[in-house]
């Protein structure tokens, strides 16, 4: 009878590990998904981010490092900001350049390309 508990244990354990990967696997994939829900709720997702026991639970269960430093998420995206202070202005420039809209700077470093709009 305990060979059979042990059994059972050990493929509830496999299960479970199963899961947690799918899981880590499902957000590395979703990058926008992910990023769009943290960005809903950024100062929480920052705050807990920075947080040791939050760092040891994302090493232990999905394998981030713990040492991993996160970029902080905005509250505007950089899309909002564009069309409130720059899209009026684009017109007026002589050479134009493509900004590409990847996740970070839209979510994380806007500041990134608010900075290449406004030299």
């Amino acid at each position: 009878m305990a060979f059979v508990s042990l059994t059972l244990s050990k493929v509830h354990v496999l299960s479970i590990v199963r899961n947690v990967q799918k899981l880590r696997d499902m957000m590395l994939a979703n990058t926008d998904f992910v990023g769009t829900m943290s960005n809903m709720v950024a100062p929480i997702v920052n705050f807990s981010l920075g947080l040791k026991p939050t760092k040891a639970i994302l090493h232990t269960v999905l394998g981030v490092d713990k040492h991993r430093e996160f970029p902080s998420y905005t509250t505007q995206k950089f899309e909002t900001w564009f069309k409130k202070n720059a899209a009026s202005k684009q017109n007026s420039y002589k050479k134009t350049c493509q900004l590409l809209p990847w996740m970070l700077c839209q979510l994380q470093l806007p500041s990134i390309r608010k900075k290449t709009l406004l030299r």
